[in-house]
């Protein structure tokens, strides 16, 4: 996977607003996971993708 950003930081803030999202909806099991195991990862992608913060996502 090839991922470029213009700002890490704002980066590191969307996915943490995508886990957010997949908990409160219910996507994610409870108790402690990594994001790896519990996330869906086509729609992170494509959540990713449609961010502006977001040069590139190349996944092969």
């Amino acid at each position: 996977m090839l991922l470029t950003a213009t700002d890490s930081y704002a980066l590191s803030g969307a996915v943490m607003a995508f886990a957010t999202r997949a908990v409160l909806t219910g996507s994610v099991p409870p108790g402690v996971h990594l994001a790896a195991e519990v996330l869906d990862a086509e729609a992170a992608a494509a959540t990713l993708r449609d961010d502006p913060l977001v040069g590139e996502l190349t996944v092969s």
